[in-house]
């Protein structure tokens, strides 16, 4: 679960849009408890979509990055 405050440019989130995630272009507050998000699809598509407190259960902040890393000493 991701919280409205969670969700900042560039962040990839899923629960916005079926079976996909779609990256934060922007979010503009209404109050504190309502915001009005702009996002990029897979395809590039750009959509606006108002969320509210009520559907922060549906919304996964996706990391990105791979399951194993060349990180070392």
């Amino acid at each position: 679960m991701a919280r409205l405050e969670d969700l900042k440019r560039g962040a990839l989130v899923r629960g916005i849009l079926p079976d996909q995630a779609v990256t934060v272009i922007d979010v503009k507050w209404y109050g504190e408890s309502v915001i009005d998000l702009t996002y990029k699809d897979a395809a590039g598509h750009l959509g606006s979509q108002l969320l509210y407190r009520a559907q922060e259960p549906t919304l996964e902040i996706v990391t990105e990055g791979l399951p194993w890393s060349f990180v070392a000493d």
